[in-house]
């Protein structure tokens, strides 16, 4: 994922490593309402998939946001039969992996280790503008 400021376009854009290397198809930014910075992906990729990162620290408008998207925690999804779900946080101890690095490296495999729900290609995620709600484009 690469970050590409439209007010600054001569900037050298920004590598976001810690949304994970997977196939993003697009990135919804959304604000909590605890200020953290929450980017919903969808990986678009068969049995692939879907993805939150919460960023680290809080946004305050006072502050530049610009590294806000540099740390924080990846979450896949796992999803039940009775369409409820919940986010499974990819830690290095949840995915017996070694680092938040290695993580953001092979984010695929890591939602893997955490049992997460495999999708077909889950992409053009969507937040709900007025409830704690994500949506998935079903085809």
């Amino acid at each position: 994922m690469v970050e590409v400021d439209p007010l600054a376009p001569t900037s050298t854009p920004k590598k976001r490593t810690a949304l994970g290397r997977l196939k993003h198809e697009n990135a919804e930014l959304v604000l909590s309402a605890d200020k953290h910075v929450v980017v919903y992906m969808g990986d678009d990729e068969r049995g692939e998939f879907l993805y939150k990162f919460v960023s680290a620290s809080q946004y305050d408008a006072k502050d530049d946001p610009s590294d806000l998207l540099d740390d924080g925690t990846l979450y896949a999804t796992i999803f039940n039969d009775d369409k409820t779900g919940h986010w499974v946080a990819l830690t290095p101890e949840a995915t017996g992996m070694a680092s938040k690095a290695e993580i953001c490296i092979h984010t695929r495999i890591a939602a893997s280790a955490v049992n997460a729900t495999k999708m077909d290609r889950p992409e053009w995620v969507a937040a709900h503008p007025g409830k704690a709600e994500v949506l998935r484009r079903a085809d």
